[in-house]
């Protein structure tokens, strides 16, 4: 059993050290539904910060949304039936009765301008973001420094970037700090994926191997090394988020 671990270790198995790179910008999304949002008085119709989540049909969103009147409720109503983004609108339904009426809304949106899907692609292993009428907040975590400068491109052409903060994140400096006692943070089996990959070159643009031959090769299903991946790396991110937050 594994009393200690410390990620610098994880740094060594995984031969270099590694470097992250980190996106955090306020946006103004001009494809988004939301965006159309700014022309209504926020007094009459208001969206909450969004959660979202990607799936094989697209981008879910869900929120809560405030509307005083019916008038102002049918007005939502076309502009959600009337962007292209919106695949389909999974649920509109009213919390209470009356007016101001509060409703949860969940949507799905088209990934061809999905940001978070779009960041995905280039190589990003995490995120973070805010929505709120038609503004953006995002923090993105890369790996490659050129996928960080192909999503910088992308959100220049498809919307208007304001606070762009770009900074390299050097991890064997902050994580060699850190010892995780009484705990494994990695399964064996996440530290075993997260090897693989590594040296299989599936961190790199393009990829040096099809993550479903390599996924083959040890006896596991694509998406079931997908996931171990993710984990793994959420994991790290998750230190080296909490140890930037605990210097500042």
């Amino acid at each position: 059993m594994i009393k200690y671990i410390n990620l610098l270790n994880i740094l060594n198995v995984m031969e270099d050290e590694l470097t992250l790179y980190e996106l955090s910008a306020r946006y103004f999304h001009e494809n988004d539904w939301t965006y159309k949002l700014l022309d209504t008085d926020r007094h009459d119709l208001q969206v909450s910060p969004f959660s979202s989540y990607l799936s094989p049909e697209g981008e879910i969103e869900i929120s809560t949304v405030r509307v005083t009147s019916k008038e102002v409720l049918k007005l939502l109503e076309k502009i959600l039936k009337n962007n292209w983004k919106i695949k389909r609108i999974l649920f509109l339904n009213p919390i209470n009765d009356g007016y101001p009426k509060i409703l949860k809304l969940g949507v799905i949106g088209d990934l061809r301008d999905s940001i978070r899907a779009t960041a995905y692609t280039l190589g990003a292993i995490a995120d973070n973001a805010i929505y709120y009428e038609g503004e953006e907040y995002w923090n993105f975590i890369f790996l490659q420094k050129y996928g960080l400068e192909a999503m910088k491109n992308y959100m220049e052409i498809h919307g208007k970037i304001r606070n762009l903060k770009i900074k390299e994140i050097k991890t064997v400096n902050i994580l060699s700090k850190y010892e995780f006692k009484n705990i494994s943070i990695f399964t064996p089996r996440e530290l075993e994926i997260l090897n693989i990959a590594y040296k299989r070159g599936l961190f790199e643009f393009p990829k040096e191997n099809n993550i479903n031959d390599v996924a083959k090769e040890i006896g596991i299903s694509k998406s079931s090394f997908n996931e171990f991946l993710r984990k793994a790396l959420k994991k790290i991110v998750k230190s080296v988020v909490d140890s930037l937050n605990d210097e500042n």
